[in-house]
C-alpha cells in the first residue's frame, strides 16, 4: 500500500491487517509507524524517498497486489509540479508492480486531489 501513512492509506490498511492480511506499507517519512506496527506483526514499512522515480522492484518481491494512494496534497507543491508528481508516481508504481510481475493494481484518489482550500464544504452541496 503506498500512501499507507495519509489520511485514506490509513483507513486502508487497518481493514487489510484486521483481516489478517500481509500489508508492505510504503511511506516517505523515516520513522513512520502508521500507528499500526505495534499492533499487527503482519505488517512491514518499507521507505521509499520519492515514489514518483525510485525503482523498487525488490520491495516487491512477493507483493500479490498494489494499493496506490500516495500522492503530494495540495500546498505542497505548485499546482502543476503537484499534478506532474502525481501522475509520474502513479505511472511509475504501475510500471514497477508490471516488471515485478504484479497482476492487481489497484489506483485511486481522494477529493484532496482536487480540493480548493479557500472553498468551504457543506452539506448542502
Amino acid at each position: 500500500v503506498t500512501g499507507a501513512s495519509g489520511f485514506l492509506g490509513s483507513h486502508v490498511v487497518l481493514p487489510l491487517l484486521e483481516k489478517g492480511c500481509r500489508v508492505r506499507a510504503y511511506v516517505s517519512i523515516a520513522g513512520t509507524d502508521v500507528g499500526l506496527t505495534r499492533n499487527f506483526n503482519t505488517m512491514a514499512i518499507v521507505l521509499t524517498s520519492e515514489i514518483a522515480h525510485d525503482k523498487f522492484p525488490e520491495a516487491l518481491v512477493g507483493v500479490d497486489a498494489v494499493i496506490h494512494l500516495a500522492s503530494p496534497l495540495p500546498g505542497q507543491l505548485e499546482p502543476a509540479a503537484l499534478l506532474a508528481t502525481a501522475i509520474d508516481g502513479t505511472l511509475n508504481t504501475v510500471v514497477q508492480a508490471e516488471k515485478a510481475g504484479i497482476k492487481r493494481i489497484v489506483v485511486t484518489s481522494s477529493i484532496a486531489s482536487v480540493m480548493n482550500p479557500q472553498f468551504s464544504f457543506t452539506d448542502q452541496g
